[in-house]
């Protein structure tokens, strides 16, 4: 454990032999657990074990079971299953009714708080084998974690990464328990070009990982796998859940990095607070000043720099565009030589509806999320990690009133859509650089990569080199591109803040116009759902509102959630409630077949696109893309699944991505206008269907 030095210590060597076995008494020994009873087991007996299991599932013949209380089930329940499967031992924290007398059950306090520290024992800490750095906080976790494996990397450290795209070394993938995986059936959708309508495409065969931070037991198991398998150092997001639940009690970082925070995971904790408090746990492990380091980003909630946030509806005015459609713009946007829309501009209308009053609920939810934004969390964090008397603190920051109180600050940035270059200051000397990751949200994962490189002492060149060899990360930012005149972007983004740092990122790197698509998971923080509506809505042109993982809720009581963000300011717009007879921000299936012509009319109208099936939301948005656009759809990342009852199904955004853009040019220059929805040729007289498939 992080306990003690000398469990530490004892624990290095590991309490298994040449042939992977341990006995069980000495397993508790080594990992420091309590035992409160011994039962079926004489003081001078011991039984030999050669593996752990805490899931009866996969226990094999010689291992020691341990019953952990989960969320939705008791381990205590499959003790006997185990047992019939080839355990030779139980622990638990209560008897195990109907258990053979032959079979040693060691009765612990807290099963939980055993599982690590037994594994750990068992497994020989592998994390003190390893440079092991720990990312926490809400955003940027993955993508820091691949830049600090670049880093490493180009300082000849062989890097494994643990987090939410998988467990990686290398070119190898690694299950949760520490092998080489490899897929146990054939996967149906290899060679296929794209998906299908209505989650219709079987998942099999593909690599998947359960959590972003493994379990207990897995994490020991997967950092011994990364070593078995050349590793000397291993970048792990660790996650607010495997905080509060105790998943790396036992993994020993020299480095823990703290990104940032903000809504998120609400659901699981309850409130802010104890969000925050499950994250300064990694710090608080931090005790040895000679070896480990704390990476703190001190940038404010909000950049003083940054432009006055553009708006699809402030100061508005109605405009005709240049497909003839009344829209709203507004004066930052004219100002930014949007010279049609400045020609075309009328004066307000005096008659428009008055602006809404704040209710005492909002003003409520208001002030709240300015407490959040204004919370001081760089020094809730560096005082977690000791305020600098513990151990050592490396600070770094992007916004400009940091600049002189942080170590690692970036003095100057270029973005394009394509790549970024970078002026990075340390407190051993600065250097330029420019890499293949884009978006300014990723200039700070930058910063907190290079504050590792220096924390880890590596030489400053060589951090340079690390930085100009990252790559983009699997779903982070990524951008999809089959020589389109517009970027087409699949970010992970699933918070508030993500998907407001995401759009703001591609419209600071040069969009003409920003096309969002999105959604929000089910079983999930239903609180997040209506900010981010107001955000997309608040920061896009164009917004498709989609699916994203139903799990086990309705996907259209998701899509209500997220409208009731910015419903009532479209409906409330003067020229939308002049012409609408019912409420339209509704998917077409849930419209009457006679009212679907003009739903889709006054979406047209605003802008705003309700469609449930992901799979035509990513073609329409992409469909209606001009030169200088930006496509980004936001969500799902790296994911290459839809989760829906319980069930996965084949669907990824850079592959619907990819297959849309292939085929759209055809469409478009066969005559068909695809700059509305439904599509269809300027005269629908000669048109095939009048519409295509996206008119439902």
């Amino acid at each position: 454990g992080e306990e003690g030095d000398d469990e530490e210590e004892g624990g290095e060597e590991g309490s298994v032999d040449e042939d992977g076995i341990a006995l069980l008494r000495e397993l508790f020994e080594y990992g420091g657990v309590d035992v409160s009873e011994w039962v079926n087991l004489g003081d001078d007996e011991d039984v030999e074990v050669s593996g752990i299991a805490n899931d009866s599932r996969v226990v094999l013949g010689g291992d020691v079971f341990v019953c952990i209380k989960g969320a939705t089930t008791d381990g205590h329940r499959y003790a006997l299953e185990a047992v019939a499967a080839g355990a030779v031992a139980v622990v638990a924290s209560e008897f195990i009714p109907g258990l053979a007398e032959g079979t040693p059950l060691v009765i612990v306090p807290d099963t939980s708080a055993a599982l690590p520290r037994l594994a750990a024992a068992f497994y020989g800490n592998p994390s003190t084998a390893l440079t092991t750095v720990g990312v926490t906080g809400t955003n940027g976790k993955t993508t820091t974690t691949y830049l600090i494996r670049s880093i490493l990397e180009a300082a000849d450290i062989p890097c494994g990464v643990i987090g939410t795209v998988g467990y990686q070394l290398g070119d190898l993938k690694l299950t949760p328990h520490g092998g080489i995986w490899e897929p146990e059936e054939n996967d149906p959708t290899v060679g296929r070009a794209c998906t299908a309508p209505g989650w219709l495409s079987p998942y099999r065969g593909k690599y998947e990982v359960p959590n972003t931070t493994p379990d207990a037991l897995q994490c020991q198991q997967l950092l011994a796998g990364m070593l078995d398998n050349g590793a000397a150092a291993t970048a792990m997001e660790v996650s607010s859940h495997a905080l509060a639940q105790g998943r790396v009690d036992c993994v020993d970082f020299d480095v823990a990095v703290f990104t940032n925070l903000t809504h998120d995971h609400l659901d699981f904790h309850g409130s802010m607070e104890n969000y925050r408090a499950a994250k300064a746990e990694l710090f608080k492990k931090l005790t040895d000043p000679a070896r480990q380091r704390a990476v703190i980003n001190i940038d404010g909630f909000k950049d003083p720099d940054e432009k006055a946030p553009y708006s699809s509806y402030e100061e508005e005015f109605e405009v005709v565009d240049d497909e003839g459609i009344v829209r709203v713009v507004t004066k930052k946007k004219t100002a930014r030589g949007k010279k049609a829309a400045a020609a075309l501009a009328t004066k307000v209308d005096p008659d428009a509806a008055p602006a809404k009053v704040e209710t005492e609920a909002e003003r409520e939810k208001r002030l709240k999320r300015e407490e959040e934004e204004n919370f001081d969390n760089a020094g809730y964090f560096i005082a977690a990690a000791g305020g600098g008397k513990r151990v050592p603190i490396i600070t770094y920051a992007t916004h400009r009133d940091k600049s002189d109180a942080a170590d690692v600050f970036i003095t100057k940035t270029q973005l394009s859509l394509f790549e970024t270059a970078v002026t990075v200051r340390t407190p051993v000397g600065s250097f330029d650089a420019v890499c293949g990751i884009v978006g300014k949200i990723n200039v700070t994962n930058i910063a907190a990569a290079v504050a590792v490189g220096v924390a880890l002492e590596i030489p400053l060149d060589v951090i340079a080199a690390g930085v100009e060899a990252m790559e983009p990360v699997p779903g982070r930012m990524e951008l999809v591109d089959e020589g389109q005149p517009f970027p087409v972007i699949v970010d992970y983004a699933h918070t508030p803040d993500a998907l407001n740092r995401a759009i703001n990122s591609v419209r600071e790197s040069g969009a003409a116009r920003v096309i969002t698509v999105f959604g929000c998971g089910g079983d999930r923080d239903p609180k997040k759902r209506a900010e981010m509506g107001r955000i997309a809505d608040l920061r896009s042109d164009i917004v498709f509102v989609t699916n994203d993982n139903p799990r086990q809720e309705d996907p259209y009581g998701i899509l209500d959630d997220i409208l009731a963000g910015f419903r009532d300011r479209i409906y409330n717009l003067k020229h939308i409630d002049d012409e609408a007879l019912f409420p339209f921000l509704k998917d077409m299936y849930l419209i009457h077949p006679n009212a679907r012509h003009e739903t889709m009319k006054m979406q047209n109208m605003c802008r705003r696109y309700v469609i449930v099936d992901r799979f035509y939301a990513i073609r329409a948005a992409i469909a209606m893309a001009r030169e200088d656009d930006c496509v980004i759809i936001c969500g799902k990342g790296h994911e290459d699944y839809m989760e829906v009852k319980g069930k996965k199904h084949w669907f990824d955004d850079r592959v619907e991505a990819r297959d849309a853009l292939q085929k759209i040019v055809q469409v478009q220059e066969s005559g068909i206008d695809t700059s509305m929805l439904p599509w269809g040729r300027h005269d629908k007289a000669t048109s095939v269907g009048g519409g295509n498939v996206l008119d439902a």
